[in-house]
């Protein structure tokens, strides 16, 4: 109780702190007044009143300023503390198939089961994978560290299809093995956007159909410019999203998941984040699905002037 009322008077109106202290001190003095008997009773009251005043309300003010932004500090700080815990959840995830599948192809050639020709071609696609990986880790820990240095984006003039191919090649290993065929309609269209941010809203919407998407499934990308937008385009065959789910997918308040096809866990942080970053590029996130029909996901972004 004591606690509260402090917090209470530290983050009130500083006026209502100046008031309360003025009745307190006008109260204290007619006490003591009518105790001792005082003779010159209201120049007494009129300093009783106009102490607090003058110095009641900038303490008041001071304190409630200060606290106020302590409190959004804190705030800030907790989100961004469960914002980075999911962050390194769906770090671990995004690099656990690439990690095995590089470790297996080691494996092989530490056992000489493979002939020169296909060793040589087993560390191009080792070279070409970590290439890969490097690139996805660097770029997630540079939009960490934007995150905690509270950088803003720096949108720039790139080629969306640079962008696509880096991520789809992350993830050919998942399309083989869930039999998953790809079609890439992507032609060079440049954007006016951050980068890291485009990279890591197609990342997860790549993921997140090879996540839905059943054995022997299809997986549509494309680009399409149009009336000054570009429009990036994730269409799978999967399960679909019921309509209560994709509510909750659209609040950007709630951290919504749900398990894969195969059972893969999800945080609900990728794309809670894809929607801010649309959001803060100028741009926009559209889904439409519908459960048994799978799902169509657009990513509308300005394009370059």
């Amino acid at each position: 109780m004591r606690t509260r009322f402090k917090k209470w008077i530290f983050t009130s109106n500083p006026l209502y702190v100046t008031i309360i202290s003025i009745v307190t001190s006008v109260l204290v003095y007619i006490a003591v007044a009518a105790a001792v008997g005082l003779e010159d009773f209201y120049s007494g009251l009129i300093i009783s009143i106009v102490v607090p005043t003058v110095v009641a309300y900038p303490i008041a003010h001071f304190m409630r300023s200060n606290l106020l932004r302590i409190e959004e500090q804190n705030r800030m700080l907790a989100e961004l503390d469960t914002e980075n815990k999911k962050l390194f959840s769906v770090l671990s995830h995004d690099l656990r198939s690439p990690i095995a599948s590089l470790k297996s192809v080691l494996d092989l050639m530490l056992e000489d089961e493979l002939d020169k020709e296909t060793s040589r071609e087993m560390l191009e696609l080792v070279s070409e994978k970590t290439n890969n990986m490097l690139v996805f880790l660097n770029e997630i820990l540079h939009w960490t560290k934007d995150q905690i240095e509270q950088k803003k984006l720096h949108p720039v003039v790139f080629d969306t299809s640079a962008v696509l191919r880096q991520v789809i090649d992350l993830y050919g290993d998942i399309l083989s093995e869930k039999e998953i065929s790809l079609i890439y309609d992507a032609p060079s269209v440049n954007v006016y956007a951050d980068k890291d941010s485009y990279a890591f809203i197609v990342r997860n919407l790549v993921q997140n159909a090879l996540k839905f998407t059943n054995k022997g499934g299809k997986i549509e990308v494309s680009t399409k410019a149009s009336e000054g937008m570009v429009r990036t385009t994730i269409k799978d065959t999967g399960v679909g999203i019921a309509a209560e789910d994709l509510e909750k997918i659209r609040n950007q308040k709630l951290w919504f998941t749900t398990e894969g096809v195969t059972g893969e866990k999800g945080t609900g942080f990728g794309l809670n984040t894809c929607f801010n970053f649309a959001r803060e590029n100028q741009g926009d996130l559209e889904i439409e699905s519908e459960p048994g029909k799978g799902t169509n996901i657009t990513l509308s972004l300005p394009e370059s002037p």
